[in-house]
């Protein structure tokens, strides 16, 4: 036994130093079970008595012993360690500096060899840090991920990041860590070849995530071809629709037996064709007429968002109808006419004759109100919101059931909801007609003198002699008291 050692405990709340070169420089590159296994070889070769197989260190790090050597051997690679030993597996720390200083010279790194992959790296993503081109490269060598796989996956990442931040470039830093974690998540799922690839990116994509859309609309359950997909793209990049434009051309596929995809690509197409056909500035000078303006020289903005508006799915005639009710409305702005033109998206009214429809329909609807706010005592101020709850109460009863309810109600401190509440009590009661209504007894709480129904039956009728025999007279004789 050696003259002095550490106790047993000693390691546990000892300290294992480490090189902070390998914290700025190494571990942030490195995947997280490696550096487990880095930092935890680093304190074993502190304390050599305790025991240090591959095994071991698996157990103590709830890992495989086969993932332990990959990450011993991969910090071989990096000049961190040195394999001295097969059978078993041994491997000696070497200090940091000292490694990074042994690089070997350029034209014998292996990172020489993939010169013509960094250069396209560089042409995706401009001035790279060094870790970052490290970085790819352990891809390709300690993932196994063929270097196509890697530059299509970071071009499609690249594109993909910006798509969802509106069109911005993200940061290299932030792409990279993107790519770190996707890298890893296809070596461990075999994503190792160009075609699996695509069709994974392609899943993220918005052509395919569209394409998935529109199957449900279809009530296809299934995933898009390729075919599928190369429409949906078609119509978001050469055509320049957007995604809601084509969802809100899907209800023409019920014109068909057998709507399709190549059923809306016709559909699109012929919309296409007539917007694209037209003189949009005169077009828009038309709009803004209808606005109540006076513009006679339309800026490329307004172009351009006239055309987003004919992208989406509207006629132009429906866009001068909405354009019309803005003007009558005293909101005669563009911003005003396009928040008009997406709530009518929304409900899908995209033609004149659906757009006429709803009109009349909502006209009535005011007419009601009107009538049914002066019954209540509420005013003539109709708003959007006053139409929208009697839509709500329509729901519930007939018109003329409405305005008598209103009625009872008018003088109360919150007459929509006495409406509402007597409402429910008329369909609860099964009440559909007003004469039906005007029998009706609402159910209400005794008043203060108000006989209780419970006291409202027959009362027994009894003479002056009923009670007779019933009691004793304590005081006559016969029942034994003082007759004196």
């Amino acid at each position: 036994m050696a003259l002095a050692a550490f106790s047993d405990n000693f390691a546990l709340y000892d300290v294992t130093p480490v090189e902070n070169i390998f914290l700025l420089e190494y571990m942030p590159y490195a995947p997280g079970d490696y550096v487990r296994v880095y930092l935890y070889g680093l304190m074993l070769c502190r304390y050599p008595d305790r025991e240090g197989t591959a095994e071991s260190m698996a157990k103590a790090l709830n890992m495989e012993a086969g993932q332990v050597l990959d990450a011993l051997r991969y910090w071989e690679k990096k000049g961190l360690l040195e394999g001295v030993g097969d059978n078993p597996p041994r491997f000696l720390f070497r200090n940091v500096r000292s490694a990074m200083q042994d690089l070997p010279p350029r034209e014998d790194n292996p990172a020489y060899a993939y010169s013509d992959f960094n250069n396209r790296l560089q042409g995706l993503f401009g001035i790279l840090h060094p870790q970052q081109f490290t970085m790819a490269i352990e891809w390709v060598e300690d993932l196994h991920l063929p270097a196509e796989v890697v530059l299509y996956m970071a071009e499609k990442t690249n594109e993909l990041l910006a798509l969802r931040s509106g069109g911005k470039q993200r940061s290299v830093g932030y792409i990279f860590k993107v790519l770190k974690e996707r890298a890893m998540d296809w070596a461990r799922r075999g994503i190792d070849t160009l075609e699996k690839a695509r069709l994974e990116m392609d899943r993220e994509l918005p052509p395919y995530q569209l394409a998935r859309k529109v199957l449900d609309q279809l009530g296809l359950r299934r995933n898009p071809t390729a075919a599928e997909t190369d429409l949906c793209r078609k119509w978001l990049g050469e055509w320049a629709y957007d995604e809601a434009g084509v969802l809100a051309a899907l209800p023409e596929t019920t014109k068909s037996a057998n709507p399709s995809f190549a059923y809306l690509d016709g559909i699109l197409g012929g919309m296409r064709n007539r917007g694209g056909g037209a003189d949009q500035r005169e077009a828009v000078k038309q709009v803004l007429k209808a606005l109540g303006g006076h513009i006679l020289n339309p800026t490329e903005g307004l172009i351009q968002a006239y055309e987003g508006i004919l992208r989406q799915g509207f006629a132009p005639e429906t866009v001068l109808r909405a354009a019309a009710l803005c003007s009558a409305k005293g909101q005669g702005t563009f911003e005003k006419l396009e928040d008009v033109l997406s709530k009518w998206l929304r409900l899908g009214l995209t033609t004149p004759e659906a757009v006429d429809e709803y009109l009349e329909r909502r006209a009535a609807l005011r007419q009601l109100t009107l009538r049914v706010w002066e019954e209540a005592g509420l005013g003539t101020d109709i708003t959007d919101a006053s139409l929208d709850q009697v839509q709500e109460w329509l729901e519930m009863a007939p018109a003329p059931l409405i305005e008598y309810a209103a009625g009872q109600s008018k003088g109360l401190k919150l007459p929509d909801r006495s409406i509402t509440k007597r409402l429910k009590e008329f369909k609860a009661a099964g009440i559909t007609t007003l004469e039906q209504a005007q029998a009706f007894k609402r159910p209400s709480a005794r008043g203060k003198g108000e006989k209780a129904a419970a006291l409202d039956y027959a009362q027994r009728q009894v003479d002056e002699h009923y009670f007779d025999g019933v009691f004793a007279d304590l005081g006559a004789p016969e029942a034994g008291g003082d007759a004196s």
